[in-house]
């Protein structure tokens, strides 16, 4: 079996708004299995929503995770989620162009499956926001030997 580790760092937005993180990851269609560990705070004065986007086509993403909302400078929390190419649930998701955002897949969501190119991160500051959280998500692909 063999794996490779994918990371995206970044900061959410510092104000009221919505903004990609870090650098979005590509090739994740040759894995089996992705096991994301998404470590997270909360942001300075505002929610946070914190989400994982899969590339559709062209200029269009959909929502794939959308961890558990954070509450107003929240304690670090981890968290865990293991992706396979077996996935029958159905879920409401948004999609959003290159540089806009509508997003709509529910807070501790997941809407399954192994996305077959691209993932980036988006963050939404909520009302209030006065500063920044870090954020850190690490994507594990595995692939069995053949």
């Amino acid at each position: 079996m063999s794996s490779k580790l994918f990371t995206i760092t970044g900061n959410s937005p510092a104000t009221a708004t919505t903004a990609v993180v870090g650098d979005q990851i590509n090739g994740l269609g040759k894995y089996e299995e992705l096991i994301i560990d998404a470590a997270l705070v909360g942001a300075a004065g505002g929610l946070l929503d914190v989400y994982l986007q899969r590339w559709v086509t062209d200029n269009l993403w959909a929502d794939w995770v959308h961890f558990p909302q954070l509450s107003i400078a929240a304690a670090a929390v981890k968290y865990s989620i293991i992706a396979t190419r077996q996935s029958s649930t159905i879920v409401t998701v948004g999609n959003s162009a290159d540089a806009s955002f509508t997003l709509a897949l529910a807070a501790g969501s997941f809407a399954g499956g192994v996305p077959d190119t691209a993932v980036r991160c988006v963050a939404v500051g909520g009302v209030g926001t006065s500063g920044a959280a870090a954020i850190t998500i690490h994507i594990r692909g595995t692939q069995r030997a053949l």
